[in-house]
């Protein structure tokens, strides 16, 4: 997580710095935008920080709403993988993959599309999707996997943008809070957000289900969001469905007989080769962007005070829990 960057030597974890750091002009058109937005970033700042007073320090050792929140996820994220693992073990699951795969290949239109509609849906209800896009690269091989993931991940984020933007706010506002980096974002997202959106994407600072309705609280336009997530995916989508396509070729390279066929054991290695450069690629692009994204919230400056910002919304704490 990266803290509120601010170089007049505050605390970054000071909520009266966070709460300052709306003072920004808009235009005289984008007045009314402007306010409401600010409002928004008050009250996220506001959200999972109990009992504390405005321009009181925030310890690291108190316990948050959305901490004992967290406890109750990660029990139910390890039910949920027991009950997966037990799905597996007892159900054919196996043979139900191999059916699909058989399908997808007579109607392979069919199976892509079944794959995309499932994937929309999971990325709006917050599940994560990535052995999805694994799954895609196992069945219907790159030029095919990755196209359909990017389109049906953006689709995805989109509804869960909109949904967010107009209908999900409140929510919205609570979920974003959990996130203290958020604080910070959204000091940087008015200046450039297209490419902190895109710095977002490709650095796991937030979880990609999560970022889809947190991104819905700034000013970034439609447009430009849709645009940066579709080029901020990519990525992760490649090494994921090159995992996928290759999950076959990975029992056979490591088979003895596979190995000791002739010109195996070469095929073998460039096979490891690749496969050790696409996670290295990915993990420099994501190094890239963390620092960038760093670079980004550094030249916000230092943050101004409540009284300073001329947003009557950034003046006093906010009534959102």
């Amino acid at each position: 997580m990266f803290p509120p960057t601010s170089t007049s030597g505050k605390n970054s974890n000071s909520l009266a710095s966070d709460l300052g750091t709306q003072g920004r002009n808009h235009p005289p058109f984008e007045a009314e935008r402007g306010r409401r937005t600010d409002e928004m970033k008050v009250e996220v700042l506001q959200v999972g920080v109990d009992g504390q007073e405005e321009g009181e320090e925030v310890k690291f050792w108190q316990v948050h709403r959305w901490q004992r929140a967290s406890k109750l996820k990660l029990l139910v994220f390890i039910v949920a993988l027991a009950g997966i693992i037990t799905v597996f073990a007892v159900l054919p699951t196996y043979e139900y993959l191999e059916a699909y795969a058989e399908w997808s290949e007579d109607k392979i239109a069919a199976g892509v599309f079944a794959l995309a509609g499932l994937y929309i849906v999971l990325t709006v209800l917050l599940f994560p999707c990535s052995l999805l896009t694994i799954l895609a690269g196992l069945l219907f091989g790159l030029p095919i996997a990755i196209p359909t993931v990017v389109i049906a991940a953006t689709i995805g984020s989109t509804v869960a943008f909109v949904l967010g933007r107009y209908l999900l706010q409140e929510w919205v506002k609570k979920m974003a809070g959990r996130y203290k980096v958020m604080s910070a974002v959204y000091q940087v997202m008015s200046r450039n957000g297209f490419k902190v959106s895109i710095l977002l994407r490709l650095s796991p600072v937030i979880p990609f289900n999560a970022l889809n309705y947190a991104l819905s609280l700034t000013e970034i336009s439609l447009i430009h969001y849709v645009v940066s997530t579709f080029f901020g995916i990519i990525p992760g989508t490649v090494l994921f469905c090159f995992i996928g396509s290759t999950a076959q070729s990975i029992s056979e390279a490591t088979s003895g007989d596979y190995i000791d066929s002739e010109g195996g054991a070469g095929r073998a290695i460039l096979f490891f080769v690749g496969l050790a450069l696409t996670i290295l690629v990915t993990i420099g692009i994501s190094w890239f962007a963390r620092r960038e994204l760093k670079k980004e919230m550094a030249l916000e400056g230092p943050p101004t005070t409540p009284t300073d910002s001329p947003h009557p919304a950034a003046t006093g704490p906010s009534t959102a829990e």
